[in-house]
């Protein structure tokens, strides 16, 4: 049995080309430990994560080493969502909903906000996404379904983007820089939209989520996720290298329709209930957690991973394993180099087709009437690697082993 963490294992029903192997590697390496940044900048990190929310004070987790917990107000709650990694994200109804957070708002520190949002609201004036509660001198708005960042030193000096972001995930970002040269800087999707030569004055407070803090702006109405305050002026690589990290916690498959199965391994914890390993391709596969297997945060991903003993842990599936065009992936970590073709995912009948890891080398079980396995030449392991496994039946079958998108 496999030992080590598993991560967003994956069944296709049809044969991965080259390119599309590299771009899902591509697509989700961020999630295994992408951007690197002092960890005391950040003083609040809320990823809606939490299975409900009931208003009672700080069940909105923050994710930062201050334990910046957070309240939600107005019957602000999470929703489940296939559009997400985790399945959840916090959902507010433009009318009274927001969380509260103890994080402080104060000017003259350097500071940036970043948030992931879906809306179909692109009527609403200066829906604020992220703000403070006193005056709003400084908050992420998205108006009339165009995200930017609110600005108020002796007037208004706001800045919003040329094009509407609405309908889909879309990552906003606000960076504020005092001193001599101040400014505030506005990201979309990683990529610099616009720059006004002013800097917010303060007005005290706390920092809310989808709360207006002026009387010019209205409450947000949407999905929000990864919400985050950092005292500290993000550069435009470091913008961009957080967007590549966390662009895979809102997927969009290349080729939906022949996906068969997502686990993404995000919940809490796993019981051995039947379903409760969820499916997130949108066709219900859900699994089930056998042996005592259960998942494990890690601080070198963002989200969690499940975790195998070698012993007897297992995850089982409803997904037919059957003699069709077939790709296998997933991402493992395991510092086990020692034992002999650890199955990290595979059938129950004969095990005729496998993704395997064999003395830290990872390969594909094959049988045909004969042992016709293959495995890489170099040994990955001890950091988080991905592997694809592609089967193509017909005239011409063969077998194709991927590493890291290669």
């Amino acid at each position: 049995n496999y030992q080590g963490l598993i991560d967003q294992t994956m069944i296709y029903g049809a044969a991965l080309s080259a390119a599309q192997v590299a771009e899902q590697f591509t697509l989700q390496k961020g999630i295994y430990g992408t951007v690197t940044e002092p960890v005391s900048a950040v003083v609040g990190y809320w990823k809606f994560d939490d299975a409900v929310w009931s208003g009672a004070k700080g069940e909105v987790k923050d994710s930062s080493l201050l334990g910046s917990h957070g309240t939600a107000g107005g019957g602000a709650n999470t929703t489940t969502t296939l559009s997400l990694a985790d399945n959840r994200a916090g959902a507010f109804d433009g009318v009274d909903d927001y969380v509260a957070t103890p994080v402080s708002y104060s000017g003259q520190t350097p500071v940036s906000v970043s948030a992931w949002y879906a809306t179909e609201n692109t009527s609403a004036s200066r829906m604020a996404l992220v703000g403070g509660n006193n005056g709003g001198r400084f908050e992420v708005y998205v108006h009339q379904g165009r995200p930017g960042c609110r600005v108020w030193d002796t007037a208004d000096r706001s800045i919003y983007t040329d094009e509407i972001y609405a309908g889909s995930w879309h990552q906003v970002t606000c960076v504020q820089v005092y001193g001599a040269n101040p400014s505030t800087k506005l990201y979309v999707d990683g990529v610099l939209k616009k720059t006004v030569p002013y800097a917010s004055v303060s007005a005290g407070g706390y920092w809310h989520i989808g709360k207006a803090g002026s009387g010019s702006a209205t409450p947000y109405q949407g999905l929000a996720d990864e919400v985050a305050v950092r005292h500290e002026t993000l550069t435009a690589e470091a913008v961009a290298n957080l967007y590549a990290a966390q662009k895979s916690l809102f997927p969009a498959p290349s080729s939906p329709s022949i996906l068969a199965a997502l686990w993404k391994f995000n919940e809490p914890a796993w019981t051995g209930a039947k379903g409760e390993v969820k499916d997130s391709s949108g066709k219900a596969s859900h699994a089930t957690a056998f042996g005592g297997v259960t998942t494990a945060a890690s601080p070198d991903i963002s989200g969690a991973a499940g975790f195998f003993d070698g012993v007897n842990d297992y995850v089982g599936t409803a997904v037919a394993y059957g003699g069709t065009d077939t790709s296998l992936s997933a991402w493992y970590m395991t510092t086990n180099t020692l034992t002999n073709r650890l199955a990290l995912l595979g059938g129950t009948n004969g095990g005729r087709f496998e993704v395997y890891v064999h003395q830290g080398r990872p390969g594909c079980r094959i049988w045909n009437g004969g042992e016709r396995s293959i495995y890489a030449d170099d040994i990955f392991a001890g950091d988080w690697h991905h592997v694809v496994c592609v089967q193509v039946y017909g005239a011409n079958p063969s077998t194709k082993l991927y590493v890291d998108g290669v």
